[in-house]
């Protein structure tokens, strides 16, 4: 028999102190099954697929406004450090409290001091969670085959690792599983004098073991950790019109491109060495992300779709003077710092205005 999965509905809140309640019951179940009609003469695989997503997605967590807030800021600081970079000519002072505030959180401060086995340790964990993940998608599978869920702690468990690491965390995670393979190639425009070495730690060469064993790895889990993400970002929308909580969105495919234009913004910013051709791709993967935003408008609450356009549009800003910035230099080295401090101050100061107008 069956139990009974309405005690679903007394999951704990989130960690941002939202409330979060189960929407399992046996009769979506009998829906769920319904729904799946149309896949019975399929692969089991794909009835599987579907199974995972359709019941994580059901798993809603009514996030307050305080959480989403948070998500957008968290979002905004992780998309600045790709695009606002030493490398392409900004003069930051040292004593500025707020920028040694956003460069302590990058990996080169995490790990470069730290050494590489301590990120290799970091590493393996996030590997591990995702191994962890993928053994909790089997299980949910299986279940929804057999319309028998004994537990509901995996379902939750399934949704807060996609909030966490697919939604808030997401570019911070990319760039993890990447930087096992940030090895600099010649071919994308490095030096040959540092072509194979790790960025973080250039003491190390990507080809000689074990680094090429962790190489390995990281491509893997970066493959399936990307495939997961697109595939709860596509299932994850709401139908309702009169929906509530400021995250829910009503349109997945924004949210699905979103992503992997953020894994394409992470993937040049690693593997790309000519600064020029860096920058100008970020600045237009930087201002599609903004403009599709703008033009969709996926989520329900306006506020909250009003508050990640301005900060898409302020970081296509920032991208568009980083593309500027290495384009444009004077032979005179004091006009030349000169000059790079004045574009500094007018891509910040900038990005207020881009904001609002966004």
């Amino acid at each position: 028999e069956t139990p009974n999965l309405e005690r679903a509905n007394s999951v704990a809140s989130s960690s941002l102190g939202s409330s979060a309640s189960s929407q399992l019951d046996r009769k979506a179940l009998d829906v769920m099954q319904d729904d799946m009609s149309d896949f019975q003469q399929g692969s089991s695989f794909l009835q599987g697929i579907y199974g995972v997503l359709y019941t994580v997605c059901k798993e809603k967590f009514n996030v307050g406004y305080l959480a989403i807030f948070i998500r957008i800021i968290l979002d905004w600081v992780q998309l600045f450090e790709l695009t606002f970079q030493e490398s392409y000519g900004y003069v930051i002072k040292d004593n500025l409290w707020a920028w040694n505030a956003i460069s302590s959180l990058t990996f080169e401060q995490l790990f470069g001091s730290r050494g590489f086995s301590f990120f290799i340790a970091v590493f393996y964990i996030m590997v591990a969670l995702l191994v962890f993940v993928l053994a909790l998608c089997v299980w949910t599978a299986w279940c929804f085959k057999n319309r028998s869920f004994p537990y509901v702690w995996p379902i939750v468990a399934l949704r807060i690792y996609s909030n966490i690491f697919f939604q808030v965390f997401d570019v911070t995670s990319l760039n993890l599983f990447q930087l096992t393979f940030d090895c600099r190639p010649h071919a994308l425009g490095f030096p040959r004098d540092v072509a194979g070495t790790y960025t973080t730690f250039p003491t190390l060469y990507c080809k000689e073991f074990p680094q090429a064993l962790h190489v390995a790895v990281g491509v893997a889990s970066l493959i399936v950790f990307v495939v997961l993400a697109l595939l709860m970002s596509a299932a994850d929308f709401e139908l309702s019109p009169v929906g509530k909580g400021p995250a829910l969105v009503s349109n997945s495919e924004v949210e699905t491109w979103s992503f992997a234009i953020k894994t394409a913004m992470t993937l040049v910013q690693q593997e790309v060495g000519w600064n020029k051709v860096e920058a100008v791709l970020q600045c237009v993967l930087a201002s599609y992300h903004a403009y599709m935003f703008i033009d969709a408008q996926p989520h329900l609450h306006a506020w909250a779709g009003h508050l990640r356009d301005a900060s898409y549009v302020s970081i296509a800003w920032v991208s568009l003077i980083s593309v500027i910035l290495v384009n444009v230099r004077n032979n005179d080295p004091t006009k030349d710092l000169q000059m790079r401090r004045t574009v500094t101050y007018v891509a910040l100061v900038g990005m207020g205005f881009a904001a609002v107008a966004g």
